[in-house]
């Protein structure tokens, strides 16, 4: 019994502290910058394109169903940063255009 005991007051520590980084302040700031950029690179993109990307990838490098892509370079520039900072959101195709969300911000 001590046991469980111990693992549920361990387990219950790991989900906190789980919860604490999805509502860090400095970091959901930080991500609403980012999404204001991406967002703004996705209507380029769309400008540029005719469509949105399939993929957030095609920010920063080279679609090749697009002629136009990135006339001035790459919509994001090209940083190993940048590319985990594409990966903590969430990108989806959809009827309207696409959603865009965070996966460590509400």
């Amino acid at each position: 019994m001590k046991h469980l005991i111990i693992i549920g007051i361990f387990l219950s520590g790991v989900g906190a502290s789980a919860q604490d980084h999805k509502t860090d302040p400095k970091q959901c700031a930080l991500e609403d910058l980012q999404m204001k950029e991406i967002k703004t690179q996705l209507e380029q993109f769309k400008a540029d394109c005719g469509k949105y990307p399939a993929n957030l990838i095609y920010l920063l490098e080279r679609s090749s169903d697009c002629k136009n892509w990135g006339s001035k370079g790459a919509y994001i520039k090209r940083k190993p940063t940048n590319h985990k900072m594409l990966r903590s959101f969430s990108y989806a195709l959809s009827a309207d255009g696409y959603t865009l969300k965070s996966k460590d911000c509400y």
